[in-house]
């Protein structure tokens, strides 16, 4: 069987009160390249961290290349943090010459290495400038050659757009493309973000610490549904015709609205427009795919997809396992192999080496104000027991009314 670059199954991470990760699993085949979408606070970065040994899960079961151990891993991972931090007086070579002597790079192979990246990211007039004087996108791109300094078989982006103007995201996302080329295996966190869709083979979207949809490259590529037409003035009798066409036209102040469009559905409305001596604005995309993918999972609005288009909406049914599709019976029920030490649930779970990030991602970045309470110690148990419905903080019941559209508040 192929070995997964990522494989988590039923992963929990709580901090106190707050459950930042709630059964969660996904895995990953090497070589692809994987956008994991959701907006802020949907605990995106707490996953990354776990992979990167940063932060210990409660319990779960996370290999990388088939390794449950991750420090044997430093090697063939690179990281490019959502905000890296860069002492200022470093001289961009300094500094990643200064990196990679944690990677055990040195005198030649270091320099060349080292103008590649340069080459690559469009840094080597920026050589000798020091990281303080760089622009925002500037800065990214030096994370982004730091990331990659290791030539990793992994590597994790955080947010890699986050505080770019729209030239500067741009720019990232043609190199993010670039590196598909490179054939290595890519997981990115971001929020959503048109073109992002360019760069995926598949792309999941998380919320609320659960992935609740994935997508493969096919679907999310693929053209809007809806069109969007803008009139100078739509008439209430021009209205009732429209309306007569059927439900898929929506008409809303000077906007129609088809949804879902269609060539024959389209031609309708635009001969009903332009007999009415109706001046038409602009026709556009309403939105694409993934777009529209991503709106309707956060609203929870349920998505029609066949199983044979490989999406799927998450905790459908109690018992939905999103995993049971690709991971092998003896993964269910497994012990805890990353146990967090301060967490009541694995207080008394076997002790295994503990794991560290890439020397590179020390000292490129800190990690989130992630600091979990010390309860008390108790048994711990194989798997987290289903939580009541009567909970009012119940994390199931706020996703069931989630999707069925609804809001969760406390009794």
């Amino acid at each position: 069987m192929e070995t997964k670059a990522i494989l988590i199954d039923s992963l929990f991470k709580s901090f106190g009160d707050t459950t930042a990760l709630h059964d969660f699993s996904l895995s990953i085949p090497t070589g692809e390249v994987y956008g994991l979408l959701g907006p802020f606070g949907a605990g995106k970065s707490t996953l990354l961290h776990i992979l990167l040994g940063l932060i210990h899960p409660s319990r779960g079961w996370i290999e990388v290349f088939g390794q449950a151990e991750r420090e044997h891993m430093r090697s063939r991972i690179g990281y490019m943090p959502e905000r890296a931090q860069m002492h200022p007086r470093f001289q961009v070579r300094e500094y990643l010459r200064f990196l990679g002597s944690f990677d055990d790079l040195w005198g030649k192979e270091l320099e060349e290495r080292i103008d590649q990246l340069l080459s690559r990211f469009g840094l080597q007039e920026l050589a000798k400038t020091h990281i303080g004087q760089l622009s925002r996108g500037a800065q990214q791109r030096l994370a982004l050659a730091q990331a990659l300094l290791n030539d990793p078989d992994l590597l994790i982006l955080d947010e890699p757009f986050t505080g770019l103007d729209p030239a500067a995201q741009q720019d990232m996302l043609e190199l993010l493309n670039d590196l598909r080329a490179d054939q290595r295996t890519m997981l990115v966190a971001t929020p959503y973000f048109p073109g992002i869709e360019q760069i995926c083979d598949r792309v999941g979207i998380m919320f609320k610490g659960r992935l609740l949809a994935q997508a493969n490259a096919e679907q999310i590529r693929q053209p809007a549904h809806n069109m969007r037409i803008r009139v100078e003035r739509l008439s209430y009798t021009l209205q009732g015709q429209l309306a007569q066409l059927g439900p898929q036209v929506i008409c809303h102040e000077n906007e129609i609205l088809l949804r879902p469009n269609s060539s024959e559905l389209q031609a309708q409305v635009m001969r009903l427009l332009l007999d009415a001596g109706a001046h038409v604005i602009s026709m556009q995309p309403d939105q694409q795919a993934l777009e529209l993918l991503y709106t309707q999972v956060l609203r929870g609005e349920y998505v029609e997809t066949a199983p044979e288009n490989q999406v799927y909406i998450a905790a459908q049914p109690d018992n939905y396992d999103p995993l049971q599709q690709f991971a092998p019976p003896e993964r269910r029920n497994k012990p805890l192999n990353q146990p967090d030490p301060s967490d009541q649930s694995a207080a008394q779970a076997p002790e295994t080496a503990s794991s560290e990030p890439s020397p590179t991602a020390q000292a490129a970045a800190a990690p989130a104000d992630e600091q979990p309470a010390a309860p008390a110690p108790q048994a711990a148990a194989p798997k987290i027991p289903p939580a009541s419905p009567a909970q009012p903080n119940d994390s199931d019941a706020l996703l069931r009314e989630l999707l069925q559209g609804g809001e969760h508040t406390k009794e």
